[in-house]
């Protein structure tokens, strides 16, 4: 870690766990319930960074009522709060990167869109919680990502200063609040990205492919 550099914050779904698996299971029960196709998996893959209405907008109709849409939700929260880690995965290495940090005395946090209902436990179940200096859901303020408000926060937490904190996410919405917090933003390929790759390394400071090239990046490059 450069002197300049002193905490890294986190991204969840897409970036340190691939929640895909769980979710795309819960909203096939969903359609299944409600007389539907299921959905192919690589395209509510596309689907999930863009959230739980997106989702359900994808997967059904764009033009549904208010009322069925928070029905088919609650539905799809139900599956999913029973399920939350059945087939989630850490991505690998990423323990790996979180390890370091730990041991080298970095602090590093999480700042997630995800509710805490459905976060916390995930976290928890890592044991992630037990190093993490901040934990930021998307229900912890009024906004969520793309607004720098989560970041700012969590860098208060750190008690560090917003422009000396990497944020490392997978999409152009972390990528958004990362500019709007004034940290340095690493995009991870491997995600839910909601742009074409070549795209979102056009707008990150910082694109990489494998977790592990993180370790390189955060301790090796003068950023």
């Amino acid at each position: 870690m450069t002197s300049e550099m002193k905490g890294v914050l986190f991204d969840l779904d897409g970036t340190l766990i691939d929640s895909a698996p769980d979710l795309h299971n819960c909203i096939n029960k969903v359609l299944i319930d409600n007389n539907k196709e299921k959905i192919n998996f690589s395209k509510l893959r596309k689907l999930i960074s863009q959230g739980s209405e997106a989702i359900i907008k994808g997967c059904f109709d764009d033009h549904l009522e208010n009322s069925t849409i928070q029905r088919l939700r609650d539905e799809f929260w139900e599956y999913y709060s029973k399920s939350l880690t059945d087939k989630t995965k850490v991505f690998p290495n990423i323990d790996l990167v979180l390890n370091n940090l730990t041991e080298k005395s970095v602090p590093w946090g999480i700042v997630t869109n995800k509710i805490e209902r459905f976060a916390k436990p995930i976290i928890e179940h890592f044991r992630w919680d037990k190093h993490a200096t901040t934990l930021i859901y998307g229900d912890t303020l009024t906004a969520s990502k793309p607004s720098p408000e989560p970041l700012l926060m969590a860098a208060e937490q750190l008690k560090i200063k917003p422009e000396n904190c990497i944020y490392v996410g997978d999409t152009s919405t972390d990528v958004t609040a990362a500019r709007a917090a004034r940290m340095t933003s690493i995009v991870v390929g491997y995600g839910y990205s909601d742009l074409d790759l070549n795209e979102l390394k056009k707008i990150a400071d910082h694109f990489i492919n494998k977790v592990i090239e993180l370790n390189k990046i955060i301790f090796e490059k003068n950023l």
